[in-house]
């Protein structure tokens, strides 16, 4: 005996399942005993085949309209899922989209904080050329300085030579006064131009010691500016 599954017979014949289960609760008297179920599926033998065949073509159009509803029903609820989907795609998107911007902003945030790193660097580095300036400019008044010692020694001997002069003239003769005023005007002088000297030797070591103090300033204010920048580069990393 050749039986066919509700599912394959509404296949074969275009119509749901739905459909030809109806029928066959519709007319469950006249199918009685050629409707074989075997677990959840029920399957027709040949006379029940032929008996919903007939039925079929006797009243399409029912068949067709049950037919139909189930096709729409099927539809909605599919149509409600795809809604369902879309509308939980369009909130992945929005997220998307918001953690896309918060992405933007730290990356917004790390270039300016490299950019301030940059500027701190350059400013760094252009306070050791300063320094490196300055050491050169102290070296220099060193140097100066060291020539103004070597004079204010230069002129302290001709003082003493003078002073031992002047004292011999004054012992040897009284009658050569011009010459001892003239000895005396020039340690006048030469006092004068050691005082000078004095006064240059001081003046360049206050601005030596200015310079240097300067000098140490901005280079610690350089470097805690890159400290800073560095710092708040780290933490948002």
């Amino acid at each position: 005996m050749n039986v066919i599954s509700l599912k394959d017979y509404a296949k074969n014949n275009n119509v749901s399942y739905e459909a030809i289960r109806q029928q066959v609760v519709r007319y469950k008297n006249e199918l009685a005993g050629h409707v074989i179920k075997d677990g959840r599926q029920q399957f027709l033998d040949e006379e029940a085949v032929a008996f919903l065949d007939n039925k079929r073509q006797k009243n399409p159009i029912v068949i067709y309209q049950q037919d139909k509803d189930d096709r729409i029903k099927d539809l909605d609820e599919r149509n409600s899922e795809l809604l369902i989907k879309v509308s939980k795609l369009q909130e992945k998107i929005i997220a998307m989209q918001d953690e896309k911007m918060k992405i933007a902003d730290k990356i917004a945030k790390v270039e300016l904080l490299e950019e301030r790193k940059t500027e701190a660097e350059l400013e760094l580095k252009e306070t050791k050329e300063r320094e490196k300036n300055v050491i050169q400019e102290k070296e220099a008044l060193q140097r100066e300085n060291e020539l103004l010692i070597s004079k204010k020694a230069d002129v302290e001997r001709k003082l003493e030579e003078l002073t031992e002069n002047l004292e011999t003239t004054e012992n040897i003769a009284q009658a050569n006064e011009q010459e001892a005023a003239r000895a005396k005007e020039e340690v006048r002088t030469i006092t004068a131009e050691l005082t000078t000297l004095k006064e240059q030797h001081e003046k360049l070591e206050q601005m030596t010691t200015l310079q240097f103090r300067k000098m140490k300033r901005a280079q610690k204010a350089a470097a805690k500016k890159q400290a800073r920048a560095e710092k708040k580069r780290t933490r948002k990393k």
